[in-house]
């Protein structure tokens, strides 16, 4: 591991001064800086909001683009110090002063974000970012705050105007007069209340009841039946899921793929004991929905969900922990069905997939499947034997009603609410107007994108991130030959994947054609609010499942164009910045480059090192893992080299304090679930490794951003 202060020597300047555009230098490390991730090999995957329980859509949210802002003070605080003197740092006479309507905009928003009583070269993240907490508490409905959020609810305030405007109920395109009709139908709460509970009861009905309806005849009970019509015809994962997905192996082909799941909060909660305050709350929603659901006896009905929860506990003891699974060689194992029968005899999975596959493909025991959780389904036939007839069938129909519960009449939300204040902190439910955007996204979210791209992604926006893009991934490449640890022929593939890598930038083009729009929403016919439920379920259970016998779609767009995230696929080698994130704070094509390359350039080069990380390197350029193209010496270079930062990131201290942006409770529950490190740390242990930033802070060497010991990867 290179142990650097800040008097070595500077490498070449990635991004030099741009005549045109003032100010935008990057030093050797600044433009990719040590990501944090690469150390865990941490791989993005995008999962189906529909194989998503509720109580999951709750607590996974993504916290990285929070901090991104953060890295944008870095460069931007140029412009602070040339426009109000607010720096450490003279600045030149000779220096240019930029007083375009996009730097003053970014002057503006600096000034609210630093806490100028703190000192940079001692904690950069509370000068940076310490104005901005104090002005932007945690709103109450929130589990946390941050520009990510914030960008989010600006977002959706944008949808909510264009798509109430009377205008839209005369729009050309179905598919856009298809999202106001579900996003109305979800406002409509007075019919939502007057429905009552009987949309879940009917349902319920369907899958052939439980023990809390009078009706329930435990003789008639057959397993393989109701777990068929609780994961096929409601897309609910229970035991385990599977989704067709391409083939991390042959990326150009589709495959089944299986996994764990069947549990309703996160896993971390069930190693707790029973009486825990999260598991008590758990237990006691499940109580308050069964009685709801018609349940005659609240002690009987507790007894019986408790007799679930016991079952999600069983499941969540031999779930393969997220340590376990952060990489792709922990994951993949490709068998036969027949070979899948053998490890978890207890599913019948032959009756399963021919049913699950009916009309699309014939599934035989030489079928290849991809198993994500190999000892998980070993364990599982016995959970699933030692327990009664009885509970196995409340647990399956407990798991659809958990998922749609929420949608139902105030009652059931007022529950749902009552669980979410214990397990994220957040004492008030969302908006209704902000829940039915996220709602209607799901279900319809290129129609949306429609809407969204016309009135904010127009113009230069595409060109200018595609440029910065480019810019950033020459700069990578120009940076690897300065990395000692990479020998000649790894240095080599790493250009030749780097140039392979595919941007998709703003939306997919079919948006902008009705008819291509409407054909994939041809299907959304219903107005009222469960039964768009209901299409929305099914609808995305057709659409993943006609996949399996069709080649990969390498064009395919996982997020919606309107979603704040972006995201790198290892399996396809792209790179996807949605319209979403490509505006302001992070991206501004008003402002002069030095700004938007310190906010979403950081962020470009964050997801771009993604296929260069300890996971991603066990990619290759077509996006096949599997097919080795870092030597042995690059892979033992880079494992010194990450154990240098491994032990620098051991040695924070983590604690809560007032200010801070994310509740107490939703930091517990992320240490088990979320791979990335708290946000703070995420900035603190980047900019502490940089030799430029202690130069451009005059930082003294020792002091916390600027200690002795340095560890540098890219």
């Amino acid at each position: 591991m290179s142990n650097q202060d800040s008097s070595e020597v500077t490498h070449e300047p990635l991004l030099r001064y741009d005549d045109d555009d003032s100010f935008a230098a990057f030093g050797g490390n600044t433009a990719i800086a040590g990501d944090a991730d690469s150390l865990e090999g941490h791989v993005i995957t995008v999962i189906r909001p529909s194989n998503n329980n509720s109580l999951h859509r709750l607590v996974r949210k993504p916290l990285f683009w929070s901090v991104i802002a953060v890295v944008f003070l870095l460069l931007a605080c140029v412009v602070l110090s040339v426009l109000l003197a607010k720096s450490h740092h003279k600045v030149s006479q000779q220096q240019r002063v930029c007083l375009s309507a996009g730097c003053l905009d970014a002057a503006h928003y600096m000034l609210h974000a630093v806490d100028n009583k703190s000192e940079p070269c001692n904690d950069f993240f509370q000068y940076a970012c310490g104005g901005w907490m104090k002005n932007n508490p945690i709103p109450s409905s929130e589990a946390f705050w941050g520009t990510f959020s914030w960008l989010w609810k600006k977002n959706q305030a944008t949808i909510k105007r264009l798509l109430t405007d009377d205008s839209i109920k005369n729009s050309t395109s179905k598919a856009v007069r298809a999202a106001r009709t579900f996003y109305d139908a979800c406002m409509n709460l007075d019919e939502i209340n007057n429905r009552g509970s009987k949309p879940l009861l009917e349902l319920i009905d369907k899958i052939g009841g439980w023990s809390l309806s009078d009706s329930w005849d435990s003789s008639k009970f057959v397993f393989a039946e109701t777990l068929k019509r609780v994961q096929i015809q409601y897309n609910t994962p229970v035991f385990f899921n599977f989704d067709v997905d391409a083939d991390d192996k042959d990326s150009s082909s589709n495959i089944i793929k299986l996994d764990q799941a069947g549990i309703g909060i996160e896993r971390s909660y069930y190693l707790l004991n029973e009486t825990s305050e999260e598991l008590t709350a758990y237990l006691e929603y499940m109580t308050r929905v069964g009685v709801l659901l018609g349940g005659k006896d609240e002690t009987t009905v507790r007894d019986k969900m408790r007799e679930v929860l016991r079952l999600e506990i069983q499941l969540a003891q031999i779930f393969i922990p997220p340590d376990n699974r952060s990489q792709i060689d922990q994951l993949y194992t490709k068998i036969t069905v027949k070979e899948l029968i053998s490890l978890c005899p207890k599913i019948p999975w032959m009756d399963f997939f021919s049913s699950a596959f009916s009309g699309v493909a014939v599934i035989k025991e030489s079928e290849s499947v991809v198993v994500m959780a190999t000892e998980y389904l070993r364990a599982l036939s016995a959970v699933i034997s030692g327990a009664n007839q009885t509970v196995l069938n409340d647990y399956m129909v407990w798991h659809v009603v958990e998922h749609f519960a929420p949608s139902l009449s105030s009652p059931f939300r007022d529950a749902h609410q009552a669980l979410r204040q214990v397990l994220d902190g957040a004492s008030k439910a969302e908006d209704l107007w902000a829940r039915c955007i996220s709602e209607t996204d799901e279900a319809v979210g290129m129609a949306l994108g429609k809407l969204f791209i016309k009135e904010t992604f127009e113009g230069s926006s595409k060109t200018q991130a595609t440029e910065m893009i480019d810019a950033i991934r020459a700069a990578f490449k120009r940076r690897l030959p300065y990395l000692d640890w990479m020998d000649e022929k790894t240095r080599l593939a790493a250009i030749d994947k780097a140039d392979a890598v595919v941007d998709m930038i703003g939306y997919p083009s079919f948006i902008e054609s009705d008819a291509e729009l409407d054909s994939r929403y041809k299907e959304f016919t219903e107005v009222e609010y469960f039964a768009n439920q209901l299409a929305e379920v099914k609808f995305s259970y057709k659409k993943n499942i006609g996949e399996l016998r069709k080649p990969v779609d390498k064009n395919k767009w996982l997020m919606t164009p309107q979603t704040v995230n972006a995201y790198y696929s290892p399996s396809r080698n792209q790179i996807v910045f949605p319209a979403g994130i490509l505006q302001a704070p992070y991206f501004d094509k008003r402002s002069p480059k030095f700004v938007n390359y310190g906010s979403i350039g950081a962020a470009v080069g964050h997801e771009l090192v993604h296929g260069f990380d300890n996971s991603g390197r066990m990619y290759d350029k077509r996006g096949n893992y599997g097919t080795p193209w870092w030597t042995q010496k690059a892979v033992d270079g880079f494992k010194v080299k990450a154990d240098c930062l491994i032990k620098q990131y051991n040695q924070f201290n983590y604690y809560g304090k007032n200010g801070a942006s994310i509740r107490p409770e939703k930091a517990i529950a992320m240490l088990d679930t979320d791979p990335h490190s708290p946000n703070k740390f995420r900035v603190l242990g980047t900019l502490s490794n940089l030799k430029e930033f202690a130069r451009a802070w005059k930082c003294p060497l020792g002091s916390p951003m600027n200690p002795v010991k340095k560890c540098v990867i890219w």
